[in-house]
């Protein structure tokens, strides 16, 4: 008799309903478990790579959560390959902007690199899209997993 009336709920139907979206959400999280925790990574990590004007500017950077670091390498207009290890990073999340306090000390290696390559440096991310993106001054890179 309750299934000839189309608009009408049994009062225990909502909660049956609720259970199966439940049950259902698990188990196609435990299906995909990259996926539930893609979405939920807020912090760069791991290697993101790119290039500027067909490779004219090529850059890789390795980000380390944890410890807060990042290793870069750059190479620009066919010169030698550029790398600074272990530099020390703070990632502003509501904005994306990733502060890096060594890139105007002209004594450790990120701040050699730039001076004397006469670059600036600005790093954002973008955790919806994944992508760490590197401003050196004379070239944008948008930097995707590697």
């Amino acid at each position: 008799n309750l299934l000839l009336k189309p608009n009408y709920f049994h009062p225990h139907m909502k909660f049956i309903v609720s259970i199966l979206t439940a049950t259902s959400l698990a188990l196609a999280l435990l299906a995909n478990p990259a996926a539930s925790l893609k979405s939920a990574q807020a912090d760069p990590s791991g290697s993101y790579c790119g290039s500027y004007m067909a490779n004219m500017v090529v850059g890789t950077v390795t980000m380390n959560p944890k410890s807060s670091t990042f290793d870069i390498t750059v190479k620009a207009f066919g010169n030698s390959e550029s790398t600074c290890r272990s530099i020390k990073y703070v990632l502003e999340k509501s904005t994306g902007d990733v502060v890096v306090p060594d890139a105007h000390d002209s004594k450790s290696c990120l701040g050699d690199l730039l001076a004397s390559g006469g670059l600036g440096l600005e790093v954002k991310y973008d955790s919806k899209k994944d992508i760490v993106q590197l401003d050196l001054g004379i070239a944008k890179l948008s930097l995707h997993h590697c």
